[in-house]
């Protein structure tokens, strides 16, 4: 089973931008892939439409434990397969893109990845940005402390509004960081009614790293 696939937004994505040769990491979320993972796994958009199907979500599951309980093999693949997205975008005279947390929130900046025991994620001392610089990596990420740090040059992270950390967003927004608030009638605080300019369609596409900085994202949830 391949690490690297696609779905309908990334192909969708990709006929808007053909420039680009994009792939995406879709894991099940939970324990040990994303942080603060009981405050929203119960409306996580991982289970809404294709993820509704059993043989989608053991897809996913099956690339999770990979990762959970073989980190060597995982990342062997993860690694072979990144070289194959460039290969292949050279090949087309594209740009080669990756979302590596489809519906997860791996800190894959990190030198040591925690569940309770070591999860080694570096590549012979390399982080995978680092071992990879001609990708273009994004992702969507409710992890405060890893997006305001974050300073790798390919990686470009959007944070997540999820309900119950306003603060959070007021304070990365401040410092021209893009928010993602997907449209529900319970999440429409006051203080992102503000300058429609800075309004953006996500659904539109989903190559969050063309945005301009200082925006939000706004994104229809998916039944």
């Amino acid at each position: 089973m391949p690490l690297l696939t696609t779905n309908a937004k990334i192909d969708k994505s990709v006929k808007l931008c053909p420039e680009y040769e994009a792939v995406i990491l879709q894991m099940n979320p939970g324990r040990g892939v994303c942080v603060n993972w009981e405050l929203c796994i119960s409306t996580c958009i991982a289970f809404t439409g294709y993820g509704k199907f059993k043989n989608v979500r053991a897809g996913r599951e099956k690339r999770k434990k990979l990762f959970l309980n073989d980190i060597e093999g995982f990342k062997k693949q993860l690694k072979r397969e990144l070289t194959n997205l460039v290969k292949r975008a050279e090949k087309k005279g594209k740009i080669p893109v990756c979302r590596l947390n489809g519906f997860t929130d791996i800190d894959w900046g990190q030198k040591l990845q925690a569940d309770g025991r070591i999860i080694e994620v570096l590549f012979d001392g390399l982080t995978v940005f680092e071992l990879f610089p001609k990708v273009t990596f994004w992702d969507y990420s409710a992890d405060y402390l890893k997006t305001l740090s974050n300073k790798i040059q390919n990686l470009h992270l959007t944070f997540s509004y999820k309900g119950n950390n306003i603060l959070e967003c007021n304070k990365l927004f401040s410092k021209g960081i893009n928010i993602a608030v997907i449209k529900t009638d319970k999440n429409w605080p006051i203080f992102f009614q503000f300058d429609a300019s800075k309004n953006i369609d996500g659904d539109k596409h989903d190559f969050r790293f063309l945005d301009k900085k200082g925006s939000i994202v706004w994104l229809k949830f998916k039944e």
